[in-house]
């Protein structure tokens, strides 16, 4: 049996207890949630998207603390949003397939994950220094990438 923190006090997330995760209570845990998504559908339309709500919030609240995000109330915020568009993208479309409209979704949740990182970095600057920090001392250069690279020793760089 293996135990795992939930989060700790530098993170800001979870109170660091220690949960015993075993391979048994992940297999139990999978199987109830399939249940409860099998019954809902059963049940029909309406239950499946609660169900689906439900199981996005879920994620959404633990997902950021469980990879120990450095900004797990924006990343929260991301999934939310990400996974209840995607919910309610589903729920709307009308005809088959259901999920032609999903990479629409997934584009907007991408723009969005950059949009949070850049004001994170944005909000990290004091209120009163913000007049004198440029813009360009928040940004990153991004990487040089020759355009024309040997794959050969790269590949050794890589495999080393």
């Amino acid at each position: 049996m293996r135990a795992r923190p939930t989060g700790g006090r530098d993170r800001g997330a979870g109170s660091g207890i220690l949960v015993p995760v075993t391979v048994t209570s992940r297999a139990v845990t999978t199987a109830v949630l399939a249940a409860v998504v099998a019954a809902a559908a059963y049940a029909g339309t309406p239950a499946l998207v609660a169900v689906a709500v439900v199981l996005v919030a879920g994620l959404a609240a633990g997902a950021p603390r469980l990879v120990r995000s450095p900004a797990p109330g924006g990343a929260s915020v991301v999934l939310a949003l990400a996974g209840l568009g995607a919910v309610g993208v589903a729920w709307r479309t009308q005809g088959e397939p259901v999920l032609r409209h999903l990479p629409l979704v997934v584009a907007m949740a991408l723009m969005l994950a950059f949009l949070a990182e850049m004001l994170r970095r944005a909000v990290g600057v004091p209120h009163e220094r913000r007049g004198e920090v440029p813009v360009a001392a928040l940004m990153v250069d991004a990487p040089r990438v020759p355009e024309t690279v040997r794959l050969g020793p790269l590949l050794v760089e890589l495999r080393s």
